[in-house]
């Protein structure tokens, strides 16, 4: 997750800590554990599991597939920069962390909830039967509707640039896993926006700074 507008929930999943027991149900008895539980499932490109731990909509269902898709093109870019580079990659490709980060809390007032990041609102949560869920429909920035459509185009970019980086990585393209990385950074930029996308000089690629890159919440 980036920390404004468009990015900032996913940002900071990405930014939380270690993993759930392999093999137990997800724990939803908290809006801490529907967060890693949504969370754990979205990093494996689980639709399934996104979706049972989550309150959504038509919209957001489409959302919830696109993400999901798009996550297990990343799992096949981790994979191969793991078999090229070994623990090299981890620190550019890394596994998803799950703890929660220096800055963040939970607001509880009955049956919904809000983590924050320094006061600031970044997911929401609402209980179902009396489990916790990630709640999609609620806006996460009040009187700024979600768009759902710009997400889907967001994460229809970044799994297509995963996809093609990752085999790129297996042919042997990329020297070091941070070229890997900044050609995954320029392609899914283009992808989003290609009307945005600029020649640098020499390079003979086409690159644009700004663009969404993760499969997002925003306005």
């Amino acid at each position: 997750m980036q920390f404004t507008g468009i990015g900032m929930v996913v940002g900071l999943v990405v930014a939380m800590a270690a993993g759930l027991a392999v093999g137990a149900g997800p724990d939803l008895s908290t809006p801490a554990g529907a967060r890693r539980a949504y969370a754990v499932a979205e990093h494996a490109g689980d639709a399934a599991g996104m979706k049972a731990v989550a309150i959504y909509d038509g919209a957001w269902e489409k959302v919830i597939e696109s993400s999901a898709a798009a996550e297990g093109e990343m799992g096949k870019l981790r994979k191969a920069a793991d078999e090229r580079w070994g623990a090299a990659a981890k620190s550019v490709f890394p596994e998803l962390k799950t703890d929660e980060i220096e800055g963040t809390a939970y607001r509880v007032k009955g049956d919904r909830a809000e983590l924050t990041y320094h006061g600031t609102v970044v997911q929401r949560f609402r209980k179902d039967q009396g489990k916790w869920k990630v709640d999609l429909v609620t806006p996460v920035m009040e009187g700024f509707p979600d768009n759902p459509r710009l997400m889907i185009k967001s994460s229809d970019a970044y799994g297509k640039a995963a996809g093609i980086v990752a085999g790129q990585v297996g042919a042997g393209k990329f020297a070091t896993p941070k070229e890997a990385y900044k050609a995954l950074d320029d392609l899914r930029a283009v992808l989003f926006d290609p009307s945005s996308a600029t020649t640098r000089p020499g390079a003979g690629a086409t690159t644009r700074r700004g663009a969404t890159t993760r499969p997002v919440r925003g306005r």
